[in-house]
């Protein structure tokens, strides 16, 4: 808790047993699932089928003066899995360890999705803008290396209403971290938050899946 309340982030390791966390990945890898190629720029999103011509050019696209991403996507209607992991963090036993962790209690799960990045995906510098109290990522990636990329970039501010793109010198480097197999990543939506996913190496062995919301 301490370490949460100091820089407002924090891991959970471990945090499905070890076979459940190996069936979602087995989940997820394969290939009947219906990915959408999700692409926005400057807050417009569009979404287009995973093998529509415009996917291999978009995906070398990354916006540098304003806010824009692209990876790919599935919601939590598209697949049981994500539905079921949103209700496993509703249980009892799931809240009092994010409690322990965060001294937060939240009451249900917002938005939930699963992303999946792909060579040059990328998710540019944002503050989740209080859509909920807590933020999360589940990783599915059994290991990963930082020269990959896919490395997740948290900054402080004095002013969450900063242009972050021309106020470069009032963001300060808080931490990074990189995808870690079967943990809970949590991070304080109510505080200046500023985070960016780095575009994913063409050197990166598989793609880097996880499980992402919002706890409120």
């Amino acid at each position: 808790m301490e370490k949460y309340k100091e820089i407002g982030i924090v891991r959970l390791n471990d945090f499905l047993f070890l076979d459940d966390a190996n069936l979602l990945v087995e989940s997820f890898n394969t290939e009947k699932l219906d990915w959408k190629f999700a692409y926005c720029c400057d807050s417009d999103v569009d979404f287009y089928p995973i093998d529509s011509p415009e996917v291999k050019i978009l995906r070398g696209e990354i916006e540098h003066n304003k806010f824009g991403y692209h990876y790919d996507l599935l919601f939590e209607d598209d697949v049981e899995e994500i539905k079921g992991f949103g209700e496993f963090l509703l249980t009892d036993g799931v809240k009092e360890k994010v409690y322990e962790y965060t001294g937060e209690y939240y009451t249900s799960v917002g938005e939930l999705f699963c992303v999946r990045y792909l060579s040059g995906d990328y998710l540019g510098l944002h503050n989740d803008g209080k859509k909920g109290k807590i933020g999360f990522v589940y990783n599915l990636n059994p290991t990963w290396n930082f020269t990959w990329g896919g490395i997740t970039y948290y900054f402080t501010c004095a002013d969450d209403e900063i242009n972050p793109w021309k106020d470069h010198d009032q963001l300060k480097l808080k931490t990074v971290t990189k995808p870690v197999f079967n943990s809970l990543l949590l991070f304080d939506v109510f505080r200046p938050n500023y985070h960016f996913v780095s575009n994913l190496s063409p050197n990166a062995p598989y793609p880097r899946i996880s499980i992402n919301g919002w706890l409120e």
